[in-house]
């Protein structure tokens, strides 16, 4: 198995343990904005989320510097065709372990 779907099969298991939306199945998995992560910038990336405005999503401005942490910003849909945008955080220390920061129903 290679590394992209590796990561993938993480975040869905993430997905699956920390959802208060009864999801049991994620369908569609597909990366919206992937970026690094500055800490202090993170309520106006979640504004920009909950806007729901995908290009606004994807012009999100990346940072230049490496934190060693990120984010990915992505969508997918559940067992009831219900649409949802999700936060991945993941960093060098959890490496390959992402975790849920924040979920957005559409």
């Amino acid at each position: 198995m290679d590394a992209v779907n590796k990561y993938y099969d993480q975040v869905v298991k993430a997905i699956l343990s920390t959802n208060e939306f009864g999801i049991t199945e994620v369908r569609e998995l597909t990366d919206i904005k992937v970026m690094e992560l500055i800490r202090k910038d993170y309520p106006t990336i979640l504004e920009v989320v909950k806007s729901k405005d995908i290009n606004a999503i994807r012009s999100l401005p990346s940072p230049s510097i490496r934190t060693g942490e990120d984010i990915s910003i992505m969508q997918f849909m559940d067992q009831k065709e219900r649409g949802y945008l999700v936060i991945i955080y993941d960093s060098d220390e959890l490496w390959q372990d992402p975790q849920v920061a924040d979920f957005i129903p559409l």
